[in-house]
């Protein structure tokens, strides 16, 4: 069993020259919350029967279905739950105003990962998160749930790519409220890729930007630290 794992997917640096990016997809890295979305299987349950709560999370507290990149309950209403559809997704919370108004709290969605991916047996070692997650208590858990709670959701090949993740979220969020939203995406060009990205790094700092997400049209979603995934920031 891994012991290097992560609860989400995270990026490694961006070096220049490293990696053949042409053809891979930008976009903006964002502030905010990163958190998950589980398809709603956990809402309403309390957190502590979770197999994959953070045992320094509210346990006697119920569960959203919203989860941070550390395990920890995200407390939200029904009404802004109710958006989200039934599959995993994976982004942002995003709130320009910095307060604490769901009215104002956008969801950008990054991935839409598969369950047995985010699941997948490994230890998680690190100061905020430590937990062993083993796939097969999470499917045991998982059955003892109200059928209703399954009946939308959607599994998810352990192989999709993020290419064909993208093509899947375009339906499932044609239907969300104005809240709930694809980041936007663009293809770096085969040809002269290190003054592209340079190029839509500098427009993203002038905005006051934090820098660019670099993502393998052909890479999988998985709970580590990934090459498919690269971060490209002015510290790079």
């Amino acid at each position: 069993m891994s012991s290097t794992g992560e609860f989400l997917m995270k990026a490694q640096k961006y070096v220049a020259g490293k990696s053949n990016i042409a053809g891979h997809y930008i976009s903006e890295k964002l502030p905010g919350v990163r958190c998950f979305w589980d398809g709603g299987i956990s809402r309403g349950v309390l957190a502590h029967s979770v197999p994959w709560a953070n045992l320094n999370t509210s346990l006697n507290d119920p569960a959203s279905g919203l989860w941070t990149q550390y395990g920890h309950v995200i407390d939200a209403p029904d009404w802004w739950l109710n958006q989200l559809p039934c599959i995993p997704l994976d982004g942002h919370l995003c709130n320009e105003r910095e307060d604490s108004d769901w009215l104002h709290i956008d969801y950008v969605i990054y991935s839409t990962p598969p369950f047995e991916n985010v699941f997948k047996d490994r230890v998680i070692n690190k100061p905020p998160f430590k937990m062993t997650i083993r796939l097969q208590d999470v499917k045991r858990w998982l059955n003892n749930r109200p059928e209703c709670f399954l009946v939308d959701y959607r599994f998810l090949p352990a192989d999709i790519t993020f290419e064909s993740e993208l093509a899947l979220l375009q339906d499932a969020l044609v239907a969300s409220e104005c809240q709930v939203y694809l980041a936007y995406q663009r293809k770096i060009p085969t040809e002269n890729t290190e003054q592209f990205i340079k190029t839509e790094l500098k427009k993203i700092q002038n905005k006051g930007g934090k820098g660019l997400i670099i993502r393998d049209p052909q890479g999988i979603w998985l709970p580590e630290r990934v090459s498919t995934l690269l971060e490209y920031t002015e510290e790079n």
